[in-house]
C-alpha cells in the first residue's frame, strides 16, 4: 500500500485511517473526513449568503430581462412591474414601485428557499458548479411553474385586460414565454453563485493528502 503524507508536518502514514487520526489530533483537522466526499466538497450548513446575494443578482438579470421585453411589447421598461403592483391594488402612481419591490423580495425568499432545500436534501449538498447550475435551472423552472404561472393566469391577467383590453390576450403568450427566460436566468445563477460561494477556502481544504 503507498504511504500516504501529511501536508502539513510532513509525516508519512500506511493507512487513511492513522492519517486521518494524525490530523484530527495534531492539527485540528476533525471535520475534514466529513467535507470529503466522492463528488468533492460537500455543504456544511446552510448557504444563505451565497443563496441571497445570488437571488439579489439573479432579481436583477430577471427585472432587466422583464423590462427589455415590456419595451419590446410597448408597455415600456416598468410596464410588468406596473402591472403586477396593480394587481395588488397599488395605484397607478405608485405600482411600479410596488411591483419592483415584491420583485426582488420574491427574488431573496426563493433563494433562500433553495439554498435551505439544497442542504436539506443531502444528495444536492456535493459541491460542484456544474451541480449548481442544473439544480438552479431546475429550481427556476419550478419556481415559474409552480409560483409565476398560475399568479399570472389569476391575477396578473385579468389586470392586463383591465388596462389593455382585448390586446393583452394576444400579449400574454409572449410575457409567458419572457418570464419563462427570466426565471431560467435567474435560477442559473442563483445555482452557480450558491454553491462558488459554499466553496471552502483554500487552505482548509489543503494538509491532508493520499
Amino acid at each position: 500500500m503507498a504511504e500516504m503524507k501529511c501536508e502539513a508536518c510532513g509525516m508519512s502514514f500506511n493507512s487513511r485511517e492513522k492519517l486521518m487520526d494524525h490530523a484530527m489530533h495534531m492539527h485540528g483537522m476533525g471535520n475534514q473526513p466529513e467535507m470529503e466526499s466522492k463528488g468533492g466538497k460537500s455543504l456544511k450548513r446552510i448557504p444563505i449568503g451565497g443563496a441571497v446575494f445570488g437571488g439579489v443578482i439573479g432579481g436583477i438579470v430577471m427585472a432587466i430581462i422583464l423590462a427589455a421585453g415590456g419595451m419590446m411589447l410597448g408597455t415600456g421598461a416598468v410596464g410588468m412591474f406596473m402591472v403586477i403592483g396593480m394587481s395588488l391594488g397599488a395605484g397607478m402612481m405608485a405600482a411600479a414601485s410596488v411591483g419592483l419591490v415584491l420583485h426582488f423580495v420574491v427574488a431573496i425568499v426563493a433563494g433562500l428557499i433553495f439554498g435551505i432545500a439544497i442542504y436539506a436534501i443531502k444528495p444536492f449538498r456535493n459541491i460542484s458548479s456544474t451541480r449548481g447550475l442544473g439544480l438552479g435551472a431546475l429550481y427556476g423552472i419550478i419556481v415559474y411553474l409552480v409560483f409565476f404561472l398560475p399568479m399570472a393566469i389569476k391575477v396578473l391577467s385579468p389586470t392586463m385586460m383591465h388596462l389593455m383590453g382585448p390586446k393583452a390576450s394576444m400579449m400574454m403568450g409572449t410575457v409567458l414565454a419572457i418570464a419563462f427566460i427570466g426565471h431560467l436566468l435567474y435560477g442559473l445563477i442563483l445555482g452557480f453563485t450558491t454553491f462558488f460561494f459554499a466553496r471552502p477556502k483554500t487552505g482548509t481544504s489543503r494538509g491532508v493528502t493520499a
